[in-house]
């Protein structure tokens, strides 16, 4: 192995990729683990909220960053990209042999995919009612109701019934 030089993979596309589009998040991930394992060796502490703070921090806006211009649609990227916090929770004390999906549940944190979707929605959100300065009508197109189709459903955190639009959002390009 060459000092220097990719020895992996990964590295290599991952290198290649930054070369071409900085701040793509595939190009971030190995930045990512790097942080992720520094917690691990930094922290003497084992108590799991001060660890999963620590992540939420100083790692997931590496892995968010850009997500909103440039958001994975391949598998084999949204699992690159999710294999950063999957192995940062599998080396949490006594969470090893627990599923990923209960880990996350247990420390209270979404998976990395729902907050890109989140941030997403939230993206259309600012467009649709121009809080950001670009140019609604390139990115989306609102389809036109007489009256808006309304489904209701029980909001799981407090209990409360919420109204939500159905398709609000016909149509989305990019």
């Amino acid at each position: 192995m060459l000092p220097g030089k990719p020895h992996h993979v990964s590295q290599l596309a991952s290198s290649q990729l930054q070369t071409q589009i900085p701040g793509i998040g595939l190009g971030n991930s190995a930045k990512a683990h790097q942080r992720a394992n520094s917690i691990h060796r930094c922290f003497l502490s084992g108590d799991h909220n001060s660890l999963v703070h620590a992540f939420v921090v100083y790692v997931r806006p590496i892995l968010e960053y850009n997500s909103v211009v440039w958001s994975p649609c391949l598998k084999c990227e949204i699992e690159e990209i999710e294999k950063v916090q999957r192995r940062f929770t599998k080396r949490l004390k006594g969470l090893k042999n627990v599923s990923y999906s209960d880990r996350l549940c247990r420390l209270g944190l979404p998976s990395l995919e729902l907050r890109r979707l989140h941030l997403d929605l939230i993206f259309c959100y600012k467009l649709v009612f121009n809080l950001v300065s670009v140019n609604f009508s390139r990115f989306l197109s609102l389809a036109r109701f007489k009256r808006p189709e309304v489904m209701r459903t029980n909001c799981t955190n407090h209990g409360q019934t919420a109204l939500f639009a159905v398709d609000f959002f016909l149509l989305r390009e990019l």
